[in-house]
């Protein structure tokens, strides 16, 4: 480390190294004239110089020199003087190396000796690291103003990528809405300290450094320097800030932030001493992060976000300011923990329905603003219509504002209505969103009834896109029936408590209604979208035209969209002349496009888009391939494209393969150019792209189909292909969910089209998927008409396969004896043919029925006869699934070694066959076994196995399971602070999904851990919610558990401290079961039962064998606190009069009763 000290006087500046004295310079050497701060700005290093020069002589330079060849390099200035400070040292150019000086070596400047704080000093050793990241992204200035939008969610994922990748023991919290109350609020958290990186806007005024924070709202809400060191400064090791301005020396004692905050005892801050430019930040931010989450010091974290900037743009090389607290700090932070997670503050919304906006949020600011004004009003019922033309940009609103406002929400969910979902669809939706099974009820209204309740149990935002196609299918005959039922839904829940927010171009009439209407950009705004939509000839537009080319066809954002990429073609036209030709074919194209005078512009803008593609085949491609894609009505990929835009279908796979990158393009270059919405599909590092025609742009494109019935027959093949696709790699492959599901009613309407063999077996595949997503009556139905279809030709081996997937449904919805007979149906159908693979998989239906059933005997006659086929056959998945099965009811009799005997066969084919779903699902059982063992070394080995295929998988709902029983795991062992952040784990899961049953569970588990640490009052709170939320979702036995869980609770605390802490959490009085003392009920508290045990088996009473058995059952009872559990085996020793028990594990209260006994005795 090399300790520069500056002081200045009269003008000249004295410079110590390391202690010593080194050399002068005066100050007037870093002056500069008006022309060298021009040159400044273009190219830094001559100033650089200057500064380098000024530093380094003499003294200096010599122990510069040897600092530069140690490992490690660090060089802290200690400036004595606010002049000093105001210089930008970072930007020190060291010509001879040709390399700034940060570049090689850490740069901190560290305080003064007077300005030190007594608590500075960075704390080492923590278990764990909190990071709470604050995106403030205000929609309007303080003046008004909209705001540009920044990227702060694109450094928030590479702040989190890298460390994650670190698995360094960080906590990542996300700041939403970043509101200064949301700010004080949070900090509660953290009591052992924290990383505070704010990312937003900032300024240096004269009165002070400002952050822009911002209202619920959106709407901006200037925060001043000392109130946010106030905040922060007790908790703080590290203050990053990602904001302009926020380490510029000014006027005032607040005007450089990152300085105020060192002093203010926080030991490091960063700062930016000019404008941030916003395309830097996930860079800077995120090299800074993976290197300090490696475990590098602060200064070298530091160090290596310089390296990054610089690589962006030389001139902001010296844009980071980092100050610490102490010139000696080392900036180590040491952990013990391990294992990098996002602690999720919020649950994000789910707007996969939506397609994702093509621009960024560009002129819009204002209407967000007063949508979300809206929609956090108290006001109920409330339905907030965004209304206005097809493509005024409605849908990227919605997406917007769900993805905004959903952190002041519990539960934000968008459901796309165009095409026209069933009831049954939208409730399964809602259902796998919340995490609840599906369907929740077999019986339609009770069904609608839960799901409602679990939506109306917490603040939730419900959008809902193209409304109007529900308006419109209610004047339909064929459609009216859905409709209706749909409608009836919707129109339940404002009055119930949820917030809808609707896109439509009609009234919806749905309760509470306010429409906001959504027109044009205005003229700048427009100009704006179209500028960001050219690439390659932006020098050839200018703030007139542009105005005057968004005012022609009245702002509307995709008709923007549509024209931009024609202009970059017309490259002998100007700006001026362009629009000349626009405003020429306006009016002609109005008439033939729409006779809606609202959506003439959009029309006309087509037209003209299609009339000047490239005058070449390019062109004509791109114009056939758009019409083509009208009988889409869903989402489709690549794949399911490429026969469709050909207009063939491939008679290999060599020659499919060959099809997908033309396809590729041709999907990419509509999208570009605004004909085509897309979303996006992560797929490991990469995304995968889902493309739609705009639902506006649908009829115009149809309009241009030409050799409609082969196109049509194409279409047809291609989701016969994906339908068989999807039967074989649904349980393998996640990516394939999402494909199949958002195609889910190109799929259903390309089955329907036709009644012949290929297509009976292409609606059995369909109802094959849509059993899977849970819509059980269109899958019952398309079986019936594949099931008709098959009677009619006389196939009876395919009967029987529709009937076997009927008999599945009938099994999920609880009909047990209707599920027996189709099975025996279909099983005498295979019979009859001599089909012994379709026998074998009957048999092992059967076998599952009557073992849920609890006939044992039975199920495991039926898996043996199923089994010995699958033998015979060769079938290994089939077998892995049947030997899975046994080893179930093997372990429902008690014979664990024969249990694991059989999963291990069926693991090892899953390994052998790729099946990672039921391979998780086989380690999970086994690990349950190893627990039952009590090898829980063993069984925590296969949870993490099991953990890990379902998080590669993205199968949330069996990661918190999986957690779950891991958390059960560590309670066994004793390990209570591991199993709680287990539990903590598995609940943010449960939460984020919505599974109420999930939730309510394991906070019950989280309750007993508070039990057994005596933290009776945080216990009986989880215990409430938990029986709150079971009691809305209709769980009865849950609800009685935990009833019961609250009477242990009380007689470990005992009947009066339960009662007083039960009022000040409910303000209510005992409820009648719990309102009598245990000596009234007749039964005993944990003290009573102690000393009636004890004196029972002294005085050898008749009752103490009663004693005694209760004592071995509540040893082996693994549903009540480990406490009683340990009671239960401590009370057994002492009966059989063993003296020597250890009672350390037990609470005080009992040891002392246990001791009195012992001596009384």
């Amino acid at each position: 480390m090399l300790t520069l000290h500056l002081t200045l006087t009269n003008h000249k500046v004295t410079v110590r190294a390391n202690g010593k004295e080194s050399h002068q310079f005066p100050l007037l050497d870093l002056s500069q004239s008006e022309q060298e701060w021009k040159d400044f700005y273009k190219n830094p290093r001559g100033y650089g110089e200057k500064l380098f020069n000024a530093l380094f002589r003499d003294v200096a330079l010599a122990e510069f020199n040897t600092l530069s060849k140690q490992p490690e390099r660090t060089i802290v200035l200690v400036l004595e003087s606010p002049e000093l400070d105001r210089v930008a040292w970072e930007y020190a150019y060291n010509k001879a190396k040709e390399e700034y000086v940060v570049e090689d070596c850490a740069f901190v400047r560290a305080l003064p000796e007077k300005d030190r704080p007594a608590n500075g000093r960075l704390k080492a050793g923590v278990e764990r690291v909190p990071l709470l990241f604050i995106p403030a992204n205000p929609l309007i200035d303080p003046r008004g103003e909209p705001m540009r939008a920044l990227d702060v969610e694109g450094e928030w994922r590479e702040m989190k990528h890298l460390i994650e990748k670190s698995n360094a023991p960080f906590d990542m919290l996300e700041l939403r809405p970043a509101t200064p109350e949301a700010l004080q609020s949070v900090m509660a958290r953290f009591q052992n300290g924290m990383i505070a990186h704010f990312s937003g806007h900032g300024a240096a005024t004269k009165d002070g450094a400002i952050l822009l924070f911002e209202r619920e709202n959106g709407a901006s809400n200037p925060l001043e320097a000392r109130e946010f060191v106030r905040e922060i400064k007790d908790k703080a090791w590290i203050g990053f800030l990602s904001a302009c301005q926020s380490a510029v020396p000014e006027r005032t004692e607040f005007s450089n932030l990152a300085r105020e905050l060192a002093k203010a005892g926080v030991p490091f801050a960063l700062g930016m001493q000019f404008n941030l430019p916003d395309p830097f930040a996930p860079n800077i931010s995120g090299q800074f992060y993976n290197y300090l989450a490696h475990g590098h010091a602060v200064p070298e974290a530091a160090r290596q976000a310089w390296r990054a900037v610089k690589r962006e743009n030389e001139f902001f090389v010296g844009m980071i300011a980092l100050y610490a607290a102490y010139p000696d700090e080392v900036g180590k932070l040491g952990w013990r923990g391990s294992g990098a997670q996002t602690v999720s503050l919020f649950r994000p919304a789910d707007v996969s329905d939506l397609p994702s906006p093509a621009s960024g949020l560009i002129g819009r600011q204002r209407e967000l603003m007063r949508i979300g004004t809206r929609l956090l009003e108290d006001k109920k019922p409330l339905t907030v219509t965004l209304h206005g033309a097809g493509g005024i940009g409605k849908t990227a609103l919605l997406w917007q504002a769900l993805l905004r406002f959903a952190p002041s929400f519990e539960l934000t969910l968008a459901i796309g209505l165009d095409p026209l979902p069933s009831l049954e669809s939208v409730l399964g939706r809602i259902e796998r969103f919340l995490g609840l099974p599906s369907p929740c009820s077999n019986d339609t209204k009770e069904r609608e009834a839960l799901v409602r309740n679990a939506l109306t149990s917490k603040r939730t935002l419900l959008g809902l896109d193209n409304f109007e196609t529900l308006n419109h299918a209610l004047n339909d005959d064929t459609a009216k029936a859905t409709a209706k039922s749909l409608y009836a839904f919707f129109k339940s829940l404002p009055a119930a408590g949820v917030t809808l927010c609707v896109t439509s171009r009609e009234k919806t009439n749905l309760p509470g209604e306010h429409i906001e209407e959504i027109y044009g950009l205005e003229d700048a705004m427009g100009g704006a979208l179209f500028y960001e939509n050219v690439s390659t000839r932006k020098d050839a537009l200018n703030e007139t035209g542009l105005e005057k080319l968004s005012a022609a066809i009245g702002g509307h954002p995709l008709a923007l969209r549509l024209l931009a990429p024609i202009f970059e073609e017309q490259a002998g036209l100007s700006l001026e002349q362009f629009i000349e030709k626009l405003q020429t074919f306006l009016p002609k194209a109005s008439d033939q496009w729409t006779e809606e005078e609202r959506h003439a512009s959009l029309g006309a803008c087509f037209a003209f888009s299609m009339d000047y593609l490239p005058k070449n085949e390019e062109g004509q491609k791109l114009q056939i391939a758009i019409s083509r894609l009208s009988v889409f009505t869903a989402f489709f990929v690549d794949f399911t494209a490429a026969p469709v835009l050909e207009n063939r279908f491939p008679e290999s796979q060599e020659e499919f393969k060959q099809m997908l990158p033309k396809a590729n393009n041709l999907l990419h270059t509509l999208w570009e150019r605004g004909l085509l919405e897309r979303t996006t599909i992560p797929l490991g590092e990469e995304n995968f792209y889902l493309y739609r025609l705009h639902p506006t742009l649908g009829f115009l494109a149809q309009a241009k189909l030409t050799n409609a019935e082969m196109v049509q027959e194409n279409f047809w093949q291609s989701m016969n292909n994906l339908a068989r696709a999807a039967e074989d790699e649904i349980n393998k492959s996640p990516f394939m969910v999402q494909i199949a599901s958002r195609a889910m009613p190109d799929l259903i309407s390309a089955s329907e089209s036709k009644n012949d063999a290929d297509t009976a077996l292409m609606q059995y595949r369909v109802s094959k998927l849509l059993e899977q997503f849970g819509l059980y009556d269109d899958s019952l139905r398309l079986l019936g008409k594949s099931r008709n279809t098959y009677s009619l030709l006389s196939r009876q081996r395919e009967m029987a396969m529709t009937i076997h997937v009927a008999a599945n449904i009938y099994v999920t919805r609880g009909d047990l004896d209707g599920a027996i007979k189709l099975y025996a149906q279909s099983q005498e159908i295979y019979e009859n043919l001599g089909e012994l693979k379709g026998k074998s998989i009957i048999l092992h239906e059967m076998a599952g029925v009557y073992a849920t059933r609890g006939d044992l005997d039975e199920a495991m006659r039926l898996n043996q006869q199923s089994l010995e086929i699958k033998e015979e056959l060769g079938e290994l998945q089939g077998k892995s699934a049947t030997l899975h099965s046994m080893a179930g009811i093997y372990v429902t009799r008690g014979d664990l070694d024969e249990a694991m005997k059989l999963y291990q066969q069926s693991l090892e084919i899953k390994e052998r066959v790729g099946d990672l779903k039921s391979m998780s699902a086989t380690l999970h059982n086994m690990a349950n076994i190893y627990v039952t063992r009590g090898d829980l070394d063993e069984a925590m080995k296969l949870y993490q196995q099991s953990l890990k295929i379902k998080e590669g998988l993205g199968d949330l709902q069996g990661k918190s399971a999986t957690l779950h029983q891991m958390a059960v795991t560590y309670v066994t062992r004793g390990d209570l602070n591991k199993a709680m952040r287990l539990y903590q784990q598995s609940l943010e899961i449960k939460e984020r999904l919505g599974d109420l049953q999930g939730k309510a569970n394991t906070l019950a588990m989280i309750a007993q851990i508070d039990a057994n640490q005596r933290k009776y009052r945080e216990s009986l709170e989880k215990l409430l919610s938990a029986m709150s939320t079971a009691q809305k979702i209709g769980a009865k036995l849950s609800t009685q558990d935990f009833a019961d869980n609250m009477k242990v609770l009380q007689s470990m605390m005992g009947f009066d401290k339960f009662e007083i802490i039960w009022k000040e959490l409910t303000t209510q009085a005992l409820p009648e079961w719990l309102s009598q003392s245990p000596q009234q009920e007749q039964g005993m508290t944990a003290e009573q039962f102690i000393a009636g045990a004890i004196q029972s088996a002294r005085e050898k009473r008749p009752e103490a064998e009663e004693y005694f058995k209760s004592a071995q059952k509540m040893a082996a009872d693994s549903s009540v606190p480990a406490e009683m559990r340990e009671l239960g085996r401590v009370l057994q020793r002492i009966m059989i009069g063993d003296r020597y028990v250890d009672l350390s594990s037990l609470p005080r209260e009992w040891v002392e009763i246990i001791q009195r006994m012992k001596d009384e005795g």
